[in-house]
This record gives C-alpha cells, sequence and structure tokens, in this order.
C-alpha cells in the first residue's frame, strides 16, 4: 500500500530547476495470527521484511536509479487493517538533482 507522494521542486537563486524531492510513505506487511505474541509477530513477519523488502528496495533507489535517499525509517506494525497483517510502514525521502 502506497500512500500519496509528496512532490517539491527546488529552485536556485535564478529560477532554475535545481532538484526534486519526493517524499511518502508506504506500508510492507504479511497476513499474521491476532493470537501471536510481540515476540513471535517480530520475528516471522517484521524481521524478515526489514532484512529483506526494505534493503533490496532501498539498495535498489541507491543502486540503480539517478535518486539519493535523504531519509529512510520504519514502524512496526501489528495486527492492522482488520485483516491482521503485520510489517512496517517505512517513511521516506528521496532526491533527484535535475
Amino acid at each position: 500500500m502506497v500512500d500519496p507522494i509528496k512532490i517539491v521542486t527546488n529552485f536556485d537563486e535564478y529560477g532554475s530547476k535545481e532538484s526534486t524531492d519526493y517524499s511518502g510513505s508506504f506500508m510492507l506487511v504479511k497476513s499474521s495470527d491476532i493470537d501471536e505474541d510481540y515476540n513471535t509477530h517480530y520475528q516471522n513477519y517484521i524481521k524478515p521484511i526489514i532484512n529483506t523488502s526494505t534493503d533490496i528496495i532501498a539498495d535498489y533507489i541507491k543502486c540503480d536509479t539517478d535518486f539519493s535517499i535523504d531519509s529512510w525509517s520504519t514502524i512496526e506494525v501489528i495486527n492492522v487493517l482488520d485483516y491482521n497483517f503485520s510489517g512496517v510502514i517505512v517513511n521516506y525521502s528521496i532526491s533527484s538533482n535535475d
């Protein structure tokens, strides 16, 4: 799930486009069991997403695009969206020098 993306265009003192910043958030979750304790949720759902999926996305942005990551943070979520999903919300800010 991806929230709306905020786009900010930055200009230099002469009015020329200097860079573009993109920020927002997205959620990566897996179906989980509501009866499991925190440690089980963390080990089975949250940790694998943090250690694989978010790293793959961040590495792709850094290595295979013209963007640079300005900030990247994760928030753990457990049993969200009335479907017992557990995982992370990623808040990001990336920029592109034009």
